[in-house]
Protein backbone atom coordinates (compact mmCIF):
# COMPACT_ATOMS: atom_id res chain seq x y z
CA UNK A 1 0.00 0.00 0.00
CA UNK A 2 1.32 3.29 -0.62
CA UNK A 3 0.82 6.86 0.95
CA UNK A 4 -1.75 7.85 -0.92
CA UNK A 5 -3.90 4.64 -0.32
CA UNK A 6 -3.04 4.85 2.78
CA UNK A 7 -3.83 8.63 3.94
CA UNK A 8 -7.08 8.08 1.49
CA UNK A 9 -8.17 5.00 3.42
CA UNK A 10 -7.41 7.22 7.30
CA UNK A 11 -9.47 9.95 5.84
CA UNK A 12 -12.56 7.69 5.26
CA UNK A 13 -12.63 5.79 8.37
CA UNK A 14 -12.16 9.43 10.27
CA UNK A 15 -14.43 10.37 7.72
CA UNK A 16 -17.63 7.70 9.39
CA UNK A 17 -16.33 7.84 12.70
CA UNK A 18 -17.23 11.87 12.27
CA UNK A 19 -20.30 11.29 11.34
CA UNK A 20 -20.83 8.41 13.92
CA UNK A 21 -19.79 10.95 16.79
CA UNK A 22 -22.19 13.84 14.91
CA UNK A 23 -25.36 11.22 15.35
CA UNK A 24 -24.44 10.51 19.21
CA UNK A 25 -23.81 13.89 19.92
CA UNK A 26 -27.40 15.17 18.52
CA UNK A 27 -28.26 11.84 20.38
CA UNK A 28 -27.71 13.12 23.69
CA UNK A 29 -28.50 16.62 23.07
CA UNK A 30 -31.92 15.95 22.47
CA UNK A 31 -32.52 13.50 25.58
CA UNK A 32 -30.81 16.55 27.33
CA UNK A 33 -33.01 19.00 26.75
CA UNK A 34 -36.22 16.36 26.90
CA UNK A 35 -35.24 16.30 30.22
CA UNK A 36 -34.84 19.83 31.01
CA UNK A 37 -38.13 20.12 29.81
CA UNK A 38 -39.83 17.87 31.70
CA UNK A 39 -37.94 19.36 34.77
CA UNK A 40 -39.31 22.53 34.12
CA UNK A 41 -43.18 21.48 33.63
CA UNK A 42 -44.72 21.39 36.67
CA UNK A 43 -46.71 18.22 37.85
CA UNK A 44 -50.15 19.08 39.16
CA UNK A 45 -52.24 16.56 40.96
CA UNK A 46 -55.74 15.61 40.17
CA UNK A 47 -58.19 15.33 43.39
CA UNK A 48 -61.17 13.15 43.14
CA UNK A 49 -64.22 15.24 44.69
CA UNK A 50 -66.02 11.74 45.75
CA UNK A 51 -63.27 10.45 47.66
CA UNK A 52 -63.55 12.19 50.88
CA UNK A 53 -60.04 13.36 52.75
CA UNK A 54 -58.63 10.92 55.80
CA UNK A 55 -57.36 12.71 58.58
CA UNK A 56 -53.61 12.46 58.89
CA UNK A 57 -53.23 13.86 62.05
CA UNK A 58 -50.28 14.91 62.59
CA UNK A 59 -48.37 12.74 60.43
CA UNK A 60 -46.25 13.97 57.78
CA UNK A 61 -45.23 13.02 54.24
CA UNK A 62 -42.13 12.89 53.26
CA UNK A 63 -41.94 13.53 49.36
CA UNK A 64 -38.77 12.09 47.27
CA UNK A 65 -37.27 14.29 44.30
CA UNK A 66 -35.79 12.72 41.78
CA UNK A 67 -32.55 12.23 41.21
CA UNK A 68 -31.73 13.59 38.06
CA UNK A 69 -28.65 15.50 38.92
CA UNK A 70 -26.25 12.36 38.43
CA UNK A 71 -28.20 11.89 35.11
CA UNK A 72 -27.73 15.25 34.05
CA UNK A 73 -23.88 15.70 34.52
CA UNK A 74 -23.25 12.29 32.84
CA UNK A 75 -24.92 13.51 29.83
CA UNK A 76 -23.24 16.81 29.69
CA UNK A 77 -19.64 14.74 30.21
CA UNK A 78 -20.53 12.51 27.40
CA UNK A 79 -21.41 15.64 25.17
CA UNK A 80 -18.16 17.20 26.05
CA UNK A 81 -16.35 14.15 25.61
CA UNK A 82 -18.25 13.96 22.16
CA UNK A 83 -17.32 17.20 21.14
CA UNK A 84 -13.45 16.50 21.85
CA UNK A 85 -14.13 13.50 20.00
CA UNK A 86 -15.49 15.48 16.88
CA UNK A 87 -13.23 18.09 16.48
CA UNK A 88 -10.18 15.33 16.51
CA UNK A 89 -11.71 13.63 13.91
CA UNK A 90 -12.54 16.71 11.78
CA UNK A 91 -9.07 17.60 12.09
CA UNK A 92 -7.58 14.41 10.86
CA UNK A 93 -10.06 14.18 8.12
CA UNK A 94 -8.92 17.67 7.58
CA UNK A 95 -5.30 17.11 7.15
CA UNK A 96 -6.47 13.99 5.22
CA UNK A 97 -7.39 15.95 2.16
CA UNK A 98 -4.31 18.79 2.59
CA UNK A 99 -2.10 15.87 2.66
CA UNK A 100 -3.73 14.25 -0.62
CA UNK A 101 -3.83 17.55 -2.26
CA UNK A 102 -0.11 18.14 -1.67
CA UNK A 103 1.12 14.50 -2.20
CA UNK A 104 -0.63 14.78 -5.70
CA UNK A 105 0.66 18.07 -6.59
CA UNK A 106 3.93 16.54 -5.91
CA UNK A 107 3.36 13.86 -8.61
CA UNK A 108 1.42 15.53 -10.92
CA UNK A 109 4.88 18.12 -11.52
CA UNK A 110 6.67 17.43 -15.20
CA UNK A 111 10.12 15.66 -14.26
CA UNK A 112 12.76 17.38 -15.54
CA UNK A 113 16.22 15.73 -17.57
CA UNK A 114 19.63 17.25 -17.97
CA UNK A 115 19.53 16.61 -21.73
CA UNK A 116 23.09 17.79 -22.68
CA UNK A 117 26.42 18.73 -20.27
CA UNK A 118 28.69 20.30 -22.60
CA UNK A 119 31.33 20.99 -20.27
CA UNK A 120 33.79 18.96 -18.11
CA UNK A 121 33.88 19.56 -14.34
CA UNK A 122 30.21 20.33 -14.34
CA UNK A 123 28.33 19.34 -11.03
CA UNK A 124 24.43 19.63 -10.03
CA UNK A 125 23.80 19.84 -6.20
CA UNK A 126 19.97 20.72 -4.61
CA UNK A 127 19.27 23.47 -2.31
CA UNK A 128 20.85 21.29 0.58
CA UNK A 129 24.24 20.96 -1.52
CA UNK A 130 23.70 17.71 -1.75
CA UNK A 131 25.13 15.98 -4.95
CA UNK A 132 22.41 14.65 -7.81
CA UNK A 133 24.66 12.32 -9.69
CA UNK A 134 22.09 11.01 -12.05
CA UNK A 135 20.77 13.62 -14.42
CA UNK A 136 18.93 11.46 -16.61
CA UNK A 137 16.86 9.45 -13.85
CA UNK A 138 14.07 12.17 -13.41
CA UNK A 139 14.84 13.45 -10.18
CA UNK A 140 14.56 17.36 -10.97
CA UNK A 141 10.79 18.80 -11.04
CA UNK A 142 9.73 22.18 -12.33
CA UNK A 143 10.02 24.82 -9.79
CA UNK A 144 12.91 23.42 -8.31
CA UNK A 145 15.93 25.39 -6.50
CA UNK A 146 19.17 24.09 -7.58
CA UNK A 147 22.57 24.51 -7.80
CA UNK A 148 25.03 24.18 -10.93
CA UNK A 149 28.52 24.61 -10.41
CA UNK A 150 31.78 23.79 -12.36
CA UNK A 151 35.37 22.37 -10.43
CA UNK A 152 37.88 24.83 -10.36
CA UNK A 153 41.24 24.20 -11.59
CA UNK A 154 43.98 24.43 -8.72
CA UNK A 155 46.83 25.47 -8.43
CA UNK A 156 45.93 28.48 -11.24
CA UNK A 157 45.02 31.77 -11.97
CA UNK A 158 41.31 30.82 -12.14
CA UNK A 159 39.32 33.75 -10.84
CA UNK A 160 35.40 33.29 -11.94
CA UNK A 161 33.41 31.11 -14.14
CA UNK A 162 30.31 31.46 -16.11
CA UNK A 163 27.55 29.41 -16.58
CA UNK A 164 24.50 29.28 -19.02
CA UNK A 165 21.42 26.96 -19.47
CA UNK A 166 19.02 26.73 -21.72
CA UNK A 167 20.35 29.80 -23.73
CA UNK A 168 22.84 30.17 -26.71
CA UNK A 169 24.93 33.26 -26.03
CA UNK A 170 26.62 34.24 -23.26
CA UNK A 171 25.92 37.03 -20.72
CA UNK A 172 27.14 39.31 -18.25
CA UNK A 173 24.94 37.73 -15.45
CA UNK A 174 25.97 34.26 -16.05
CA UNK A 175 29.54 35.18 -14.35
CA UNK A 176 30.08 34.14 -11.13
CA UNK A 177 32.49 34.76 -8.29
CA UNK A 178 30.91 32.28 -5.72
CA UNK A 179 32.67 29.38 -4.45
CA UNK A 180 32.16 26.86 -2.80
CA UNK A 181 35.73 26.29 -0.88
CA UNK A 182 34.30 22.35 0.27
CA UNK A 183 33.81 20.96 -2.67
CA UNK A 184 36.24 23.49 -4.72
CA UNK A 185 33.78 24.55 -6.94
CA UNK A 186 32.14 27.73 -8.80
CA UNK A 187 28.61 27.99 -8.41
CA UNK A 188 25.36 29.69 -9.50
CA UNK A 189 21.60 28.93 -8.61
CA UNK A 190 18.93 28.08 -10.57
CA UNK A 191 15.49 27.99 -10.49
CA UNK A 192 13.36 25.41 -13.36
CA UNK A 193 10.87 27.29 -15.21
CA UNK A 194 7.68 25.69 -15.35
CA UNK A 195 8.02 25.24 -19.34
CA UNK A 196 11.07 24.10 -18.57
CA UNK A 197 11.59 19.67 -19.36
CA UNK A 198 15.41 19.84 -19.99
CA UNK A 199 18.14 21.79 -19.10
CA UNK A 200 21.56 22.26 -21.43
CA UNK A 201 23.92 23.22 -19.23
CA UNK A 202 27.29 24.84 -20.23
CA UNK A 203 30.48 26.43 -18.23
CA UNK A 204 33.41 28.09 -18.48
CA UNK A 205 36.83 28.98 -16.74
CA UNK A 206 38.61 32.02 -16.79
CA UNK A 207 42.15 32.78 -16.46
CA UNK A 208 43.75 36.52 -15.61
CA UNK A 209 46.38 35.54 -18.17
CA UNK A 210 44.81 33.08 -21.16
CA UNK A 211 41.18 34.59 -20.89
CA UNK A 212 37.76 32.00 -21.09
CA UNK A 213 39.18 28.54 -21.40
CA UNK A 214 37.53 27.18 -24.17
CA UNK A 215 37.15 29.75 -26.27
Amino acid sequence: MDVMQFISSVNKISLLAFFITVGFLSYEINLLLKEKRKKQTPSIPKFNPTVQAQNLGKKSIVVSEPKVGLRKSSHIMLIFILFVTMFILGGISIFSVLGIKNTSSENNRPKVIIQEVQSKGIKIFDKDWKEIKNLDSGLLNQGDEITVAVDIISDTDIDSARIRINENIWKLDHITTQSNKVYNVFYREYKIGSQESKLKIEAQLHSLKDGWLGD
